[in-house]
């Protein structure tokens, strides 16, 4: 044993950088309380961040990543970049900063009639509403509240456990699992008034195309290059 020399080696299986993992939806504004509706398109639908802010990658599936605890992943085949090279459209929306949209970012105009929900995190919605709708909402306690609220535009609604919510196209019905642990980002700029340059910048005799709006009812978020995709066609 004397003889002998032992070496220990660490050899780290993973990089020590971690990141906070994002899921991208393009988040449709009205103009206008028109049919028209403009958002930006993501180049994919997740986007890892460093939480000094310093790297980032984009990728379209969690296939590379392994989820080893609750929300919490391995990922392999991670090819990322630093912010302050090549810094993206959604990473500069992430900035507290950011004053207007970048050039980066893909803008896409629709013309739609749009009732449609898109489920975020339990008993949590995105609605997107092209006019006021009335949303009746039944929370059962002692004695049950029956009320009637209009929506109407873009947000964010959130039930309680014991509420339930419907319209005349959908029935909203919330979870016993526990809450998890997410925070949303919602960049801070204005984006119609991006659309409204772009318009502004446009020559005079440029041709005008009418639009028939196309109806959107139930329609995943991540879907929306699709829609607009029917409307070139």
């Amino acid at each position: 044993m004397e003889s002998q020399i032992i070496f220990v080696m660490k050899i780290p299986l993973v990089k020590p950088m971690t990141y906070d993992l994002y899921q991208l939806y393009p988040l449709p504004i009205q103009k206008d309380n028109s049919s028209y509706f403009s958002y930006i398109e993501p180049k994919k639908p997740y986007l890892l961040l460093s939480i000094t802010k310093t790297q980032y990658a984009t990728f379209s599936t969690l296939l590379n990543c392994h989820e080893y605890q609750p929300e919490r992943y391995i990922c392999s085949d991670l090819h990322t970049m630093k912010t302050t090279d090549q810094p993206s459209c959604e990473v500069l929306l992430m900035s507290p900063h950011i004053s207007h949209i970048p050039e980066d970012c893909d803008i896409k105009t629709i013309k739609a009639i749009i009732e449609t929900w898109q489920d975020i995190n339990i008993n949590q919605w995105i609605y997107v509403l092209q006019r006021p709708t009335t949303m009746t909402l039944i929370c059962h306690e002692e004695k049950d509240i029956i009320e009637d609220v209009v929506i109407h535009q873009t947000g964010v609604i959130t039930l309680a456990d014991n509420c339930k919510s419907y319209t005349n196209l959908y029935f909203l019905e919330p979870t016993d699992h526990a809450g998890r642990n997410l925070s949303f980002h919602v960049p801070k700029v204005n984006i119609i008034d991006a659309v409204k340059c772009e318009e502004e910048d446009k020559e005079e005799n440029y041709p005008i195309i009418h639009l028939q709006p196309i109806r959107l009812a139930n329609v995943d978020l991540n879907g929306l290059k699709f829609a607009n995709k029917k409307l070139d066609e």
